[in-house]
């Protein structure tokens, strides 16, 4: 089963529709700004396959995250 990225926006926990991944972090970008999104939550699985999650400040959620393999 494939996992895609969401975006938890007032509630709603909506599929990024799958494409290029600067299309997909420019548009993760801007829904956090246009959203007024106030945490961004990343969920993965440890090597051992139990789901873990980590919430951000979108104060440091930038193009350079995406960069560095968040």
């Amino acid at each position: 089963m494939e996992h895609y990225p969401t975006v938890a926006a007032r509630g709603q926990n909506r599929p990024v529709a799958k494409r290029g991944i600067h299309e997909d972090r420019k548009n993760v970008l801007k829904s956090i700004k246009d959203n007024d999104v106030k945490y961004v939550d990343l969920r993965f699985t440890d090597p051992r396959g139990k789901w873990q999650h980590v919430t951000f400040d979108t104060g440091i959620i930038d193009d350079d995250v995406f960069g560095r393999g968040a």
